[in-house]
């Protein structure tokens, strides 16, 4: 109807997506943010820029490497929150354009608001779960199709609650902080791994990061553990990424454990799978405290 076109391919190959999108003269594409840092792991090459792509949008673009990205391939970054159930009501750059690190705004289509649970002794941080209510009925889905596979019933005044972790700062603009089953509780906070993961990609030696909750020693609430894909010509031990993570992140963030792994389970989407890394428990990890190491 509007004289456009679409190319959809496959599977992500990194190795020939920008040969993909000069032949397709694609002058925009999708993705969630490990397409991002994938692309960005590629050495450098000339003709980077050379390409017909002027805007993309996705989710989870590691803060980090938006800019980089940006200057890197010439072209325009926006992050978006919306899910399959939401429809049509997704999130949008607000009025000074699309900003690193956050997803923008609700559309005019529905109201949105953090819903903070039980134990959040951390009134600064705001981060809880994000709560949507279109103004027009049948905008978003009523439901799924499979018996036994319906949402959680919202609240009685037709709040759907999304699963989702987000804080929303003074102008309204929202940031993605990962999803609420994926959190991490530790002393008496709901962490996101997303936030850990931002600030391990920052040391040049690592290439990608995951970070996902294990059993504490009593049992009750989570320790954190790192799992790490390092640069090949990396000599750094995992005690300099420690330290690394020591000085810029709050004590209750800093991960006690840090594996290694030569590549990150994933999804046909590139979307990390945190439940075989968690299967895997502690086995082969670095421990912070002395005489507790659980290598393998």
């Amino acid at each position: 109807m509007r004289g456009g076109r679409t190319v959809v391919d496959r599977r992500f190959e990194p190795l020939r997506f920008w040969a993909r999108t000069r032949a397709a003269d694609a002058v925009f594409f999708p993705y969630v943010g490990t397409i991002i840092s994938a692309l960005m792991a590629r050495a450098p090459r000339r003709n980077d820029a050379d390409n017909p792509v002027r805007r993309a949008m996705g989710s989870a673009t590691p803060r980090g490497l938006w800019q980089a990205f940006e200057e890197r391939f010439d072209l325009r970054l926006e992050d978006v929150w919306g899910q399959t159930e939401t429809a049509s009501c997704w999130t949008h750059a607000g009025p000074a354009g699309p900003v690193a690190g956050t997803v923008g705004v609700p559309c005019d289509r529905f109201e949105a608001r953090i819903e903070r649970g039980p134990g959040a002794e951390h009134p600064a941080r705001e981060i809880g779960e994000l709560w949507i209510r279109p103004f027009e009925p049948h905008v978003i889905f009523e439901g799924y199709a499979a018996e036994g596979t319906q949402p959680e019933d919202p609240s009685e005044d037709g709040w759907y609650r999304t699963g989702d972790l987000l804080s929303r700062d003074t102008d309204g603009v929202l940031t993605f902080h990962g999803r609420l089953r994926e959190a991490i509780r530790r002393r008496g906070e709901t962490l996101a791994p997303a936030e850990i993961e931002a600030v391990a990609v920052q040391h040049p030696a690592v290439r990608e990061a995951a970070a996902i909750g294990v059993p504490a020693d009593d049992g009750v609430e989570d320790e954190i553990l790192l799992c790490v894909v390092m640069r090949a010509t990396s000599e750094t031990t995992l005690a300099d990424v420690h330290a690394f993570l020591s000085r810029r992140l709050p004590r209750f963030m800093v991960p006690r454990f840090i594996r290694i792994e030569r590549t990150l389970p994933k999804t046909a989407t590139t979307r990390v799978r945190r439940l075989a890394l968690r299967d895997a428990g502690r086995a082969g990890a670095w421990d912070a405290k002395p005489r507790r190491s659980h290598d393998a």
